[in-house]
């Protein structure tokens, strides 16, 4: 998986600091959303719970300093999954 949203994020800051952990699993979470928005059958209740973390994961990111670049592009791809889930959802 390619980590796109960390295109301007130094590999060092990744490594070593509680927020560039942050930032990974915030992107991955991402991931994660976005590809249960691609499947035909996803359980509502699993798509709200992945969706729940993710918005809990941006507001922890804006809230310890993610750079604002990585914030823009995470919640598009969050947006992206909700609206790739609404077009199979229909």
């Amino acid at each position: 998986m390619q980590l796109s949203s960390f295109s301007h994020i130094s590999g060092a800051m990744l490594q070593a600091s509680p927020l560039g952990a942050l930032l990974y699993y915030s992107d991955c979470q991402a991931a994660t959303l976005s590809g249960m928005a691609l499947k035909k059958r996803t359980p509502k209740y699993e798509w709200d719970r992945q969706l729940s973390i993710c918005n809990k994961m941006i507001t922890s990111c804006d809230a310890h300093g993610a750079p604002g670049k990585f914030l823009i592009e995470l919640r598009k791809r969050v947006s992206g999954a909700i609206g790739a889930h609404d077009t199979m959802a229909r």
